[in-house]
């Protein structure tokens, strides 16, 4: 059985790595039926460990000078999770260590020995931060790392899906069209559009982040078993139980995201 190892890379903090990675982790193992490892690694903005969902695991790549090196990631990434199917959420602050292990200590040819597939995901987003996102992207496709690049055109980055209102990044189609996108012709095959949640939904979507509950708990649990989590109001307060109204704006929404996710189909059909 072919395994993934799915790399989320960014040179930029606040653009959606940790959704992104939760909307994967989700993608694969509810609707993939694949057993997945999800690892944090972000030593500033940690979370993803604080999603029993996942039971994701924490490694910290710091050496003992407290540096996170090339060497220090190979050390535990080669070594421990070349043969699992592993979504590794990278902190902003340890890019450049992640693309010299991947570059120049040729770690996706080490993971590919190994007989890993190799995904690197990066996020692109609207505003300010579009021209650094669109920059880390063609340092990592003039890399020619030999894994195969996901890009994800996230309008709704933040970790509550809000985005920015009045800037937009064109969808799939369009952007291939555009002279930004010339770069890449012919280079990236996979472009996921995440989805911005809708305004009416925003309050259940808020109150399950803030809990660091999944969208798949509350989807898919019974009506008697949504008494066992809360809705929050202002300042996180409880205010009350979960709802079937809750229940089915949490199947829209995970709905919306695995249809837009079905473009990765041929990647994680391997067998």
């Amino acid at each position: 059985m072919q395994n993934y190892i799915n790399i989320i890379l960014g040179a930029k903090g606040g653009i959606g790595k940790t959704v992104i990675t939760t909307y994967l982790a989700e993608f694969l193992m509810v609707k993939k039926r694949q057993k997945i490892t999800v690892i944090d690694t972000d030593t500033n903005n940690g979370t993803l460990i604080k999603y029993p969902f996942f039971m994701s695991r924490f490694i910290d790549f710091k050496d003992e000078t407290g540096a996170i090196t090339a060497l220090s990631i190979q050390e535990q990434i080669a070594e421990e999770y070349s043969n699992a199917n592993a979504i590794i959420d990278t902190g902003a602050n340890s890019y450049y260590a992640w693309f010299s292990y991947l570059k120049d200590m040729m770690g996706v040819q080490m993971l590919q020995i190994k007989g890993a597939k190799v995904l690197i995901h990066v996020p692109i987003v609207p505003g300010q931060m579009q021209t650094e996102c669109f920059n880390c992207l063609k340092e990592i496709v003039n890399a020619d790392l030999g894994a195969e690049i996901v890009v994800h055109l996230n309008n709704g980055f933040n970790s509550f899906g809000q985005g920015i209102k009045n800037e937009r990044l064109p969808n799939a189609i369009e952007i291939v069209n555009m002279p930004m996108w010339a770069p890449f012709a012919g280079k990236i095959k996979y472009i996921v559009e995440e989805p911005r949640i809708q305004i009416t939904m925003k309050h259940t979507y808020d109150s399950i982040r803030n809990q660091y509950i999944t969208l798949s708990e509350i989807a898919d649990s019974s009506l008697d078993n949504l008494k066992n989590y809360s809705m929050l109001g202002e300042d996180n307060i409880p205010t009350r139980k979960a709802s079937a109204c809750d229940k089915l704006m949490c199947q829209k929404i995970r709905s919306d995201i695995f249809n837009n996710y079905k473009v990765l189909d041929p990647l994680y059909d391997i067998k």
